[in-house]
This record gives structure tokens, sequence and C-alpha cells, in this order.
């Protein structure tokens, strides 16, 4: 780890060589997802690369890097736990009988206004909220096809969420109260 510390590539290459296979069977037990455990750990050991000359450890290294998997996990899950509501707002299905005129421009309303709002996001975060909430592929499967890390897909959901999610807000209590009374 000294060596590591003072820059030393060969180093850091043994140390990860000794401890990346440890790190990532014991992440795998817990995502049971290869692609996902392969990154987190790759997460936490760029982060020691980075960090080289400031990680003090006062015992073995094997504790400090657990503990840092354990972390790094913890903070996966908290972000992937996040509650998220599809924001479809009505399905194409022809009730044209069944539905007024008003629940019809409300709907087209909302639809205009959902769509003003995804196009304002950046055309990256666009395209991954599309995939993820449109074409319902997974984190993974989105940073395979748009050749991001996985991290990255999490960071412009987040980022798309919140911001759909605050434009869309003022809508939602008036849009249900009027969904119920023309229904």
């Amino acid at each position: 780890m000294k060596q590591c510390a003072e820059g030393d590539d060969i180093a850091f290459n043994e140390l990860f060589r000794r401890y990346f296979n440890k790190l990532y069977q014991y992440t795998l037990g817990f995502t049971k997802d290869s692609l996902v455990a392969e990154e987190l750990v790759m997460d936490v050991m760029l982060n020691l690369w980075l960090r080289k000359g400031n990680v003090i450890i006062t015992d073995s290294l094997n504790p400090y890097l657990f503990r840092a998997m354990k972390n790094t996990l913890i903070n996966y899950w908290r972000k992937k736990i996040i509650p998220t509501t599809s924001l479809k707002i009505s399905e194409e299905v022809d009730f044209a009988d069944s539905r007024s005129a008003d629940h019809t421009i409300l709907t087209s309303e909302l639809d205009n206004l959902y769509s003003q709002h995804l196009d304002a996001l950046s055309p990256q975060r666009k395209k991954v909220f599309e995939l993820s909430r449109h074409e319902n592929l997974t984190y993974p499967e989105i940073a395979s096809q748009l050749n991001l890390s996985v991290k990255t897909v999490e960071h412009h959901m987040s980022a798309s969420l919140i911001f759909l999610r605050k434009k869309l807000k003022p809508l939602s209590d008036s849009a249900v109260i009027l969904l119920l009374l023309l229904s």
C-alpha cells in the first residue's frame, strides 16, 4: 500500500489482482448481477487509486476494502430503492364510447405537457429515460447499449426523475381531481 500511495502502478496492479475476485464474489452475492457487481468493485478500486495518498490504513487492507465495498453496496441499494412511478399518463386504449370529450382533451393536454418537459432534458438524459421507462430496459442494458457506466445511467435517471417530478408535481393533484370528476 505504501508503494501504491507513492504512485507505483505495478503495486496497484498487484493489489487489484489480489483483491478484485474476492470483492467481486462478495458483491455478486448481494447484487446477483455480474455486471453490477463488476461495476461496483471497479468503483471501489478506482476510488482506492484516486485517493491513494489520502488513504490511512491502520491494520490490514482487507478489512478496509470490504468496508468500502459494503458502503458502496449500501449506497447502490439506497439509490435503487428510490420509488419511481411511471410517467405514462394514459394508455392508448380505445374507450371512445365511454370517455367524455373533456377527458380526451385533458389527457391530450397532459400528454403534451409531459412531452414538453421530456424534451427539455438533455439528449443523453432523454435517451436514458426513454430506454428505461418506455422500453423497460434495465440500467445495465442501457449502459451496454449506450456505452456508458451503470453509475452514469443511474445519475441520468435520478436527475431526470427529479426534474420531471418537479415540473409535473403542480399538475398531479389537479389532474387526479379532474380525472375523477370527469370519469
